[in-house]
């Protein structure tokens, strides 16, 4: 079977034209994720390795919508590998069928090497756009987390509550979710203080 995995970075985005390339390319199941390519922690993709059988082809438009780290691009990759799955990148043009495929490796470690320093570059351009915006007072920074719907997802994924269903629940996208659910902390440190204060 020929499998397709996608990736946008936010929700302001579209991922018809990548969709579009893997369909092309013959892909009969898609899979995908809205979010950063720095995660790991992304249903999409963990659901794509999970479905993937010994035979099967997985296919990707480049190296960078699976991972902007080398490190983890080549987990990705050995994971797949070890199914006996082969690897298909459109651009550039690559595939990998095996771990003995030397030359293969060689340029899947080169790529994601320039994957991840192409996200360094990106993030210091980005730095250096909020210093000049800092400097001319038009920097507002990040608008900050609902409380109120932080504390109802924060609930609801812990009663067991599938991701995807609270998205859809909340009429938010996943990257929104996983944000939310980086602050659940504050939730729990927040409500052993209430319970602290109703024991004094």
């Amino acid at each position: 079977m020929i499998l397709g995995y996608i990736r946008i970075s936010s929700d302001t985005q579209h991922l018809d034209r990548q969709t579009i390339l893997l369909q092309e390319a013959g892909a009969e199941k898609v899979f995908s994720d809205i979010g950063s390519g720095k995660n790991m922690e992304r249903e999409g993709l963990k659901n794509a390795i999970d479905f993937a059988r010994e035979g099967d082809i997985f296919i990707s438009p480049s190296f960078d919508r699976l991972s902007r780290s080398t490190k983890d691009l080549l987990e990705i990759c050995d994971k797949l590998r070890t199914k006996g799955v082969t690897i298909k990148i459109l651009n550039p043009s690559l595939e990998i069928k095996n771990k003995n495929d030397f030359i293969g490796n060689l340029i899947l470690t080169i790529l994601g090497a320039v994957a991840e320093m192409q996200r360094a570059e990106m993030l210091e351009r980005q730095r250096q756009g909020i210093a000049v915006a800092k400097s001319k007072g038009l920097y507002k920074g990040r608008k900050p987390l609902n409380k109120e719907l932080l504390e109802k997802i924060y609930y609801d994924y812990n009663y067991g509550v599938a991701p995807m269903k609270i998205c859809r629940k909340y009429n938010i996208s996943k990257s929104s979710f996983y944000k939310y659910r980086k602050n659940f902390d504050k939730i729990t440190e927040s409500k052993t203080k209430e319970n602290y204060n109703e024991k004094k």
